[in-house]
């Protein structure tokens, strides 16, 4: 992809509670869910011409998930050099770093 380095700032969180808590149908977290995840969805349809140019992202594939989960598993993760979202959820986690 390019990237060499990126930097989040933020309070620890544990990305795998965090998924947990924002796959419980009908909460608030479920409905951030959805719209944090058709947000990814719309940047990846605005910006599939060139995420094709350098990944093999499956760009359809994600276009038809809804969720957060569901488009880590599509490949998000992997694009980051994960084996899947669990791996990602493991080692990218800010609770270790901060």
């Amino acid at each position: 992809s390019g990237l060499v380095a990126a930097a989040v700032v933020s309070s620890p969180v544990c990305l795998a509670n965090m998924m947990k808590r924002i796959t419980r149908p009908w909460t608030l977290d479920y409905i951030y869910n959805l719209a944090v995840a058709a947000g990814l969805r719309y940047f990846i349809w605005t910006h599939r011409h060139s995420i094709k140019t350098v990944s093999n992202f499956d760009i359809q594939g994600a276009l038809w998930e809804w969720t957060l989960p569901g488009l880590e598993e599509i490949g998000i993760s992997q694009e980051f050099g994960y084996v899947n979202r669990h791996q990602y959820y493991e080692q990218a986690s800010s609770l270790d770093y901060i």
